[in-house]
């Protein structure tokens, strides 16, 4: 009963939240996974980087899916192209439990976060 009732009140403060807290949330979300993941890779924790790491892609599939390419064409073409490289970077890190390419995503993905942050503070 109390995990039904958890995700009611969590499909209402998803449903209510202006698209900007969502967005950051996600964001967020994925940077916590990327450094999660580095964490998991280096103590060989080899089922919570699996955890860390499809957590990651999910959400970066769902950046991606919410991108509306009819709004601006150039703006989420290359945004797509910065969600394709930190997709093909995680996966290389899972694959090789390597830790670099995480980094290398996570550069990639941070600018994206803050500019998003940025730019709700000023809506």
């Amino acid at each position: 009963m109390y995990n039904r009732q958890s995700n009611i009140y969590r499909r209402v403060a998803v449903d209510s939240a202006p698209p900007t807290r969502i967005l950051s949330e996600l964001l967020d979300g994925l940077l916590a996974d990327l450094s999660g993941a580095a964490e998991c890779i280096e103590a060989r924790d080899v089922v919570g980087k699996a955890r860390r790491v499809n957590r990651a892609l999910a959400i970066i599939g769902a950046l991606d899916a919410a991108l509306d390419r009819a709004a601006a064409p150039e703006l989420t073409a290359n945004l797509a192209r910065l969600y394709d490289f930190a997709k093909e970077r995680l996966l290389h890190a899972s694959a090789h439990m390597e830790t670099a390419p995480l980094l290398e995503a996570e550069q990639v993905l941070a600018p994206i976060r803050d500019a998003f942050a940025q730019a709700a503070r000023r809506a």
